[in-house]
């Protein structure tokens, strides 16, 4: 918004809509079946996000990992500048554990 001249006002409106949707998500989420750390649960939210940045190998349609450049767009777009790097990082921890869960899936399936 930033970047095509939205007046500050938007800006702010939009991020405390954003806001407002996690915060609803939170509340909505604080019983589910797995544990979340509140510390931790912006980073599952931006994982959720940025589902669709997956790169697939052509040949056999596993996944390979995120596509960076979208994920960083992602985060230039919702992500304070200040949080920006702790939050990939918090992505990266996940795409790796999505990884390692889709290798012993597939390790299962061979055996």
């Amino acid at each position: 918004m930033n970047a095509f001249g939205a007046p500050q006002k938007d800006i702010d409106a939009v991020r405390a809509r954003i806001e407002a949707q996690r915060e609803a998500m939170r509340s909505e989420h604080a019983g589910a079946d797995f544990p979340v750390w509140a510390d931790n649960w912006d980073v599952v939210m931006a994982f959720q996000d940025v589902q669709t940045q997956w790169v697939r190998s052509s040949f056999s349609g596993q996944r390979m990992g995120l596509n960076y450049a979208g994920v960083n767009a992602w985060l230039d777009r919702f992500v304070r500048r200040t949080k920006r790097k702790n939050m990939f990082a918090g992505l990266q921890l996940m795409e790796r554990a999505v990884l390692v869960a889709d290798q012993e899936l597939a390790d299962k399936e061979r055996r």
